[in-house]
């Protein structure tokens, strides 16, 4: 089964218009900023309906929720409604709802805190590793990857931010659950 993730494939380039494309290319990295809400795009401030959030509960607890008008979000430190989450700021603390006595907060979406809160389907890389494998490989945006084994996403989601705008990813995953599960948070993350 193969999932497409990201945007078309990456330009070409005339050695003529090099140095003119190498400015344009610096201009593009510069100005691309990870996404948070769809972990790949233009990023957004305030949590909005439909958005995904990592709710931190502590150094050792991250969980990704899908944040939704009349929602609830519950944890051994009480509930919490997704309406006191809408339109606040990504990063403020919210509190739980009456008769709870603790707090979460919900983070922006980056590829990192993705794949510290994501349920491991199998082994995955860290942030340590996939940081050495985007260096060695001389991963861009722009790039085009071939990935052998999607796994839980982990590195593919980091592959789809780091080529975006312009590159793409190809990823391929044999067992057909894991792969409609990856496909499944694909779309749903907007990647």
């Amino acid at each position: 089964a193969m999932a497409d993730v990201a945007d078309g494939p990456a330009p070409m380039v005339s050695e003529a218009d090099k140095k003119e494309v190498m400015g344009a290319e610096r201009t593009i990295v510069e100005e691309y900023e990870p996404s948070f809400g769809t972990l790949v795009g233009k990023h957004e401030k305030f949590i909005r309906d439909g958005d995904l959030c990592i709710v931190y509960e502590g150094y050792e607890k991250t969980v990704p929720i899908w944040v939704t008008k009349g929602g609830q979000y519950g944890n051994k430190y009480g509930q919490f409604s997704h309406d006191d989450m809408i339109g606040k700021q990504f990063g403020v603390k919210i509190n739980a709802q009456k008769g709870g006595k603790g707090w979460i907060i919900p983070l922006r979406p980056t590829a990192e805190i993705w794949t510290r809160s994501l349920k491991h389907r199998t082994q995955i890389l860290y942030q340590a590793d996939i940081s050495l494998i985007l260096l060695y490989l001389g991963i861009k945006p722009g790039s085009v990857v071939m990935e052998a084994g999607t796994g839980s996403g982990s590195l593919s989601t980091a592959f789809a931010r780091t080529v975006a705008p312009h590159g793409h990813l190809h990823t391929f995953e044999f067992n057909d659950h894991r792969h409609k599960v990856a496909l499944a948070e694909f779309k749903r993350n907007k990647l």
